[in-house]
């Protein structure tokens, strides 16, 4: 690097004190030759600085040496005294390489006469230390805070005895349709009384479940750890002396073969770039999977759903049926943006022997009960040659033919069916690479994803991050000035939103476009690149980006991402009131400074004594939101606290005044608008509900394939009921 134009030439950097962390109001690096301080970041790395913003600041001897570095650098005429115009060019110098917006002339003056105590037009070294101590205070106060709370998904999802608060589920959920059932159980289509809002229901009968109580609950815990754009989530769980309930996306597209069958009733067969986008969502999610060490193992067209019902390919698809996944012992791959791989961490030694799946789906090597995350990209490969075809690979009367054809037999590319193979190589690359029968030679996702055959499906969604629409932009904004708290509960309000409206499927087309390497998460990097290309600032960017990663994981995940883009409407008001009933876990209509803590956090109250010294933060965090001050947070507390200072955030309903004793009940009306009437606080709400319905038997579908006529797709392997 070179010299930005300072006369003073190379300069001793100030905020020095260990290679690689200073911060630099010098005008040239010094670093690189081995000096003590940072060359100017460019572009910053928002973790260095606030690294070594926390060590000058906490050490009196590192302070110190920092401000007479700084003092001594723009003293060049040696009078031990910097005049404002020494000042001025300092701090400019210290926002050019912080990407900081600059200082007015004005405020910088009035900050500059504040520290001058004795007037003398000139600040003395003391008086310059002050200055400069409380510069770079506010530097990291607006810049790189510390978060006085961090939050994660899996503290969203509550889990709730029903027996010990002596409820019924028909109290909390109404039940509008069965939409199938297993071995498992039973899948129903529900509403929350409370909210209005839609869910589907997995009701498993502990005495009738075929399948272990120990691989349901590993299901659950699965779920909890996954938040990516094309997975199903998790909401609640409910438990009664019978049952237990498992509240999820609902999925009004269906399964993926039967959106097929519909475009194709409506004349429009699926292309090869309708294949190719599908398939591209499904490996981002595998990459994901497998970066945090999960494999689902029952990979099939059946537990693929579209989100929305609109008759399109271009839908967005979910993931569902983790009942068979593992999670492989080891730490996941936390923040992979840019050169990530979920190859990393997996070694020779990460294999699994807990074969399952569906046979027709199933990997050679899961036959011989030594498999890892690879088994996945079979499946998927099994999955793309159906889309392309409109048959299965490897077939067989009995599951032991099903294995020979898989473990011996070469792919079928000479059958009519497959004659689409031989006019596209790319696509034909992809295929064999996935069904190559060695999984040690067989690619991971992120290989797949970089494929040629996913050019076009790339060029489709290509460009949409250069511009945000200004509602977003405005969103983002507000998002970046408010709280840290504030912010946590935003998240926590995110999460209950319905992913079918088309704000979600806006914001999630803006997240998979900055998601270059399709990891389903942005690295810091991803999403500043993306936010420079939009136009925003860098020194908004610095914020907007801290601000987003509401777990400090060095990463944004889809819903911290989802939280910070969304424009909040009043219609949205039984959202808030889900995210409340999730903090008030005792059903009192307050949220105690335990309550607070655990929905926040995802700790038990036994736990919250590892926050040691944040027991009393946390207190604070209450207090600003506890406006009666007894201690509580109610919920007209809640609202008031969202919508103070933020103009995205829900508004008041209009109703008159509620009578002593009461609480605003949330319900939704068919158009999604909320209603609000005062009535008596019962919490979870008691309502009567209709029994569960019956759904009629649907004739299998016809589907089009990228290229032939309407054929009926080949054996389905076990079947699995709808879910949604």
């Amino acid at each position: 690097m070179t010299s930005h134009g300072h006369p003073g030439g190379t300069l001793s950097p100030p905020l020095s004190g260990g290679p690689g962390q200073g911060l630099s109001t010098s005008t040239t690096p010094t670093a690189a030759s081995g000096d003590s301080g940072l060359s100017p970041l460019r572009p910053v790395d928002p973790e260095a600085v606030k690294e070594k913003l926390n060590k000058v600041l906490a050490d009196r001897e590192s302070f110190e040496k920092s401000a007479k570095a700084s003092f001594k650098q723009y003293d060049k005429d040696g009078k031990k005294a910097l005049n404002f115009v020494a000042v001025k060019e300092l701090i400019a110098r210290l926002c050019e390489n912080l990407h900081l917006p600059p200082v007015d002339d004005g405020t910088l003056y009035k900050i500059f006469c504040k520290y001058d105590f004795s007037s003398d037009g000139s600040l003395q070294f003391e008086e310059f230390r002050r200055l400069y101590y409380q510069l770079l205070c506010r530097i990291r106060e607006k810049y790189y805070p510390t978060k006085s709370v961090t939050v994660s998904r899996q503290g969203f999802v509550r889990r709730t005895s029903l027996s010990r608060r002596q409820i019924d589920i028909t109290s909390i959920l109404r039940f509008t349709k069965k939409l199938g059932q297993g071995s498992f159980g039973e899948v129903h289509l529900v509403t929350e009384i409370s909210t209005g809002l839609q869910r589907v229901c997995k009701i498993i009968n502990r005495a009738r479940s075929q399948v272990p109580m120990e691989q349901i609950e590993e299901e659950i815990r699965v779920m909890k750890e996954l938040d990516h754009p094309h997975i199903i989530r998790i909401f609640e769980t409910y438990d009664d002396y019978k049952n237990m309930y498992i509240l999820m996306d609902f999925c009004e597209g269906g399964e993926l073969l039967k959106r097929m069958a519909s475009d194709a009733t409506k004349g429009r067969a699926w292309t090869e770039e309708d294949v190719a986008l599908v398939m591209q969502q499904l490996l981002s999610a595998l990459f994901y999977m497998h970066s945090k060490r999960v494999v689902h193992k029952d990979l099939k067209p059946e537990n693929i759903l579209f989100a929305d019902s609109a008759s399109s390919s271009q839908g967005q698809i979910k993931l569902i049926d983790f009942g068979l996944a593992e999670m492989f012992k080891g730490s996941p791959q936390n923040g992979l943006g840019g050169s990530g791989e979920e190859g990393e961490g997996w070694d020779e030694e990460d294999m699994s022997h807990n074969a399952a799946g569906t046979a027709l789906y199933m990997a050679p090597e899961v036959f011989e009960r030594n498999f890892n995350h690879k088994c996945d990209i079979w499946s998927a490969g099994v999955v793309f040659y159906l889309l392309m075809t409109g048959s299965l690979p490897f077939r067989g009367k009995t599951i032991e033919e099903v294995r020979k054809a898989a473990s011996c037999s070469p792919v079928p590319l000479d059958t009519p069916q497959a004659a689409i193979f031989s006019k596209r190589t790319a696509a034909r690359s992809l295929l064999l690479s996935m069904l190559e029968k060695d999984f040690k030679k067989r690619p991971s996702a992120r290989e797949c994803l970089d494929h040629a055959f996913f050019q076009q499906a790339r060029q489709a969604t290509a460009g949409t991050s250069e511009a945000l629409p200004p509602a977003i932009m405005s969103s983002i904004q507000s998002y970046m000035r408010q709280s840290n708290l504030k912010n946590a509960l935003v998240n926590l309000m995110a999460h209950q939103l319905d992913m079918n409206v088309g704000q979600m499927r806006e914001i999630s087309k803006i997240f998979t476009s900055l998601d270059t390497d399709k990891s389903g998460t942005l690295s810091r990097d991803e999403l500043s690149e993306g936010l420079a290309r939009a136009g925003l600032q860098p020194w908004d960017i610095v914020r907007i980006v801290q601000a987003m990663d509401v777990d400090d994981n060095k990463s944004i995940s889809y819903t911290e991402f989802v939280a910070a883009c969304w424009t909040w409407e009043e219609r949205e008001l039984n959202v808030l009131w889900s995210a409340f009933c999730k903090m008030d876990l005792d059903g009192d209509g307050a949220v105690s400074v335990d309550e607070f803590i655990q929905a926040l956090t995802g700790m038990e109250r036994s736990d919250q004594r590892l926050l040691r010294g944040r027991s009393e933060e946390v207190r604070k965090m209450v207090k600003e939101i506890d406006k009666n001050g007894n201690g509580r947070i109610e919920w007209d507390e809640f609202v008031d606290f969202l919508r103070r200072d933020t103009a995205t955030a829900p508004a008041h309903p209009q109703q008159p005044s509620q009578a002593p004793g009461q609480h605003q009940t949330m319900t939704a009306t068919r158009h999604g608008h909320a209603t609000v009437s005062p009535t008596p606080y019962a919490h979870p709400h008691h309502a009567t509900a209709p029994a569960p319905g019956h759904q009629q038997p649907a004739l299998q579908p016809q589907v089009v394939f990228p290229n032939q006529q309407a054929v009926r797709p080949s054996s389905r392997g076990m079947p699995i009921p709808p879910r949604g």
